[in-house]
């Protein structure tokens, strides 16, 4: 049998387009096999803020409000959210759904694909936020210990 798959985008914040300094805060999961998607942000922003004082949390934290809001009603709506490429259509289903693709600061990354080693999409989903947003806990403890 084979494994499912998902598919994911992280949310940057691109403080400088000319800089290119990026730090991921976010990340888009979409689990194909159960028509699924997840939003994985970090609990707080600390990094983010240590890194740019003059960043408006409370912007972000609206648009992660807005994000959360937005999948609920689409995972609870039992429509099929890619009947076909899905490949192809998950950036331009974010674009329109939820962040269209522009020069502002927050910005979706490519989409990239991979396979589901375990059953359990919440084990998924604590893995991808150890492996990227871990950081944003270890920085907060640092700065506070």
């Amino acid at each position: 049998m084979k494994n499912p798959t998902y598919l994911y985008s992280l949310l940057q914040y691109r403080h400088s387009q000319l800089l290119g300094e990026v730090l991921n805060i976010g990340m888009m999961v979409y689990f194909i096999d159960n028509n699924r998607l997840v939003f994985i942000k970090p609990d707080n922003l600390a990094r983010l803020r240590y890194a740019y004082s003059n960043v408006s949390e409370d912007t972000i934290k609206m648009y992660f409000r807005a994000f959360d809001e937005r999948i609920e009603r689409l995972n609870t709506s039992g429509q099929t959210l890619f009947p076909f490429d899905i490949d192809g259509a998950f950036r331009q289903f974010i674009a329109t759904e939820f962040l269209p693709e522009d020069a502002s600061a927050l910005q979706f990354a490519e989409i990239k694909k991979a396979v589901q080693f375990v059953d359990n999409q919440d084990a998924v989903c604590r893995q991808l936020y150890a492996t990227y947003f871990s950081v944003f806990d270890n920085n907060l403890l640092a700065a506070t210990g």
